[in-house]
């Protein structure tokens, strides 16, 4: 928004005169519609959110700032004297933003003055001598000192004494630059956005667009838009771990660990329940103030032995790791306890795990499940249609009149429906003995890690091409079968259509319907006489 251009009149001046009167300002809707957004005054015209007094959200921040300004106890501003006479006195908001302006002049020029008058009085002169240099113009605007003394409690010759002396301590300079008037209105914008956003604990798009235009909030949002970054990097780098199989006393636990120079992410079950902790390096130093106050180390110093400490335990069972786990329950949380030395210190550290949230279940257990089974699934059809084959060639054979040289190698044709049929009543029982995890964690991280990988590389395509689609996690609309789509990994192609008497797509039209050409009798070889 242009703000320099907002006041100007038809000459190209600035002027404040006539600001209640909105026809005589150029740009006056603009002003308005800015300061009903950003200070609070609503967009009732006909009710009490008129500009003729001081929003709410101001008049704490005129209280606050006025009782800084002025610190002597004697006659102690209050919201409720505010708010009567700002009503009372039809205080507007460019008044209010002049008397800050002088007020301000007072703290650097004349801070004498400061200390010895009251908070009350400092407000009720400054608001009318504001009001009086933008306003009274001797005709039809006037400000009369009985009517700013009867809105204020004040007695008249009180009331002029006071003008006096604020007068005189201002060395009677009361012209402002429009510039300041702007500093004092942003000002006045980002602590309203500020303070109402802290008291409701969220804030509106008006004060993010307010804060925004802070520099201080500016380095802060890109000093976040970083620690996304290498969140994101973390929960990457998790999700790519295989889970490893731990005994701590009498729990039994699945986890998996990520560790970087930035911070850590660990991902624990115990098959009822997941736990998640990520940590970045601030919580990891005031951590490591609470639990080792005799130890001095830099974050990455921590994160590095705390990976040194975890790669036995997960990823390397032959060498034990020399540090003690222990892990205790904590209402939800779970924290596991290690205990070691470091540059000759004992050493402790504590991960306070918490409840994982679903979305970080169906990321790291669901949908790689759900992967795997269809990719288990997949391999199934493509082993029996090669079963299939092969029967077909062996009844080649036969037809062309070859014959088995050891009988104890005839089989009979397989049937895929038997075979699915054999298979639930007599392994299912003992393939779905899930036990402690044990089983998963040993027989089936290679799979995990393909499926997870593929999860991965599709999220990162959807970047590459501005898909919104941004991460694999994140969609939950894509099909399963794009978790083991990838040529470069045949044996996880897409699943083929249901049905009983369809073959699978991924299978070529030579598979579908084997054409075998008549082939010339040679002297049978291998099985065959």
């Amino acid at each position: 928004m242009d703000l320099a251009g907002l006041l100007l009149d038809e000459e190209g001046t600035f002027s404040l005169t006539g600001f209640q009167d909105f026809s005589f300002l150029p740009g006056h809707q603009k002003l308005s519609a800015r300061i009903r957004r950003r200070l609070y005054y609503g967009w009732d015209w006909e009710t009490d959110c008129s500009l003729e007094e001081l929003s709410s959200p101001v008049a704490d921040i005129a209280v606050e700032l006025l009782q800084k300004a002025a610190p002597s106890p004697i006659r102690r501003l209050q919201k409720k004297y505010v708010a009567h006479v700002s009503r009372e006195a039809c205080i507007s908001p460019c008044a209010m933003m002049l008397a800050l302006v002088y007020i301000e002049r007072l703290r650097h020029r004349n801070p004498d003055y400061l200390q010895h008058v009251s908070s009350s009085d400092l407000f009720l002169i400054s608001m009318m001598v504001a009001s009086k240099y933008l306003y009274d113009e001797g005709e039809e605007e006037e400000v009369f000192n009985d009517e700013w003394g009867a809105a204020g409690g004040v007695a008249v010759p009180t009331l002029n004494a006071l003008e006096r002396g604020f007068l005189r301590a201002m060395d009677w300079r009361l012209y402002t630059d429009p510039r300041e008037i702007f500093e004092v209105l942003s000002w006045l914008e980002s602590c309203v956005a500020e303070q109402q956003g802290r008291r409701r604990g969220w804030y509106t798009y008006t004060d993010l667009c307010v804060l925004l235009e802070q520099p201080t909030w500016q380095l802060a949002l890109g000093s976040l838009c970083q620690r996304l970054v290498k969140m994101e990097e973390l929960e990457q780098g998790l999700l790519m771990q295989p889970w490893a199989w731990l005994q701590l006393a009498e729990n039994s636990l699945m986890a998996k660990a990520y560790i970087t120079k930035q911070g850590y992410a660990l991902l624990v079950s115990d098959l009822q329940q997941v736990w998640h902790e990520q940590v970045n390096t601030n919580v990891v130093i005031q951590r490591a103030k609470e639990l080792n106050k005799r130890l001095t180390a830099p974050p990455a110093a921590l994160l590095c032995h705390l990976e040194n400490l975890l790669h036995p335990l997960l990823k390397d069972a032959a060498h034990p790791s020399e540090a003690t786990f222990s892990s205790d329950r904590a209402a939800e949380a779970l924290i596991l306890r290690v205990r070691s030395e470091l540059s000759g210190l004992p050493f402790c550290w504590h991960f306070h795990c918490t409840p994982a949230s679903p979305f970080l279940v169906s990321q790291h257990l669901i949908r790689p499940l759900m992967g795997m089974s269809l990719a288990l699934q997949n391999q199934v059809r493509e082993l029996a249609t090669l079963l299939r084959m092969k029967d077909l060639e062996i009844q080649e054979y036969r037809e062309s009149g070859a014959t088995l040289s050891r009988g104890r190698l005839k089989t009979e044709p397989f049937e895929e429906n038997s075979f699915l049929e054999q298979f639930m009543v007599e392994k299912l029982p003992e393939a779905c003995s899930v036990s402690d995890g044990r089983p998963f964690v040993l027989n089936l991280q290679s799979l995990y890690m393909a499926v997870t990988k593929q999860e991965v590389q599709v999220g990162q395509k959807h970047q590459g091409t501005g898909d919104p689609q941004t991460s694999s996690s994140a969609s939950p609309q894509r099909t399963d079968s794009q978790l083991v789509v990838q040529p470069e990994q045949p044996v996880f192609s897409a699943p083929a259509p249901s049905g009983p008497e369809k073959e699978p797509v991924g299978i070529s039209a030579s598979l579908q319907r084997p054409q075998l050409s008549k082939v010339k009798r040679k002297k049978p070889r291998g099985l065959f006489s």
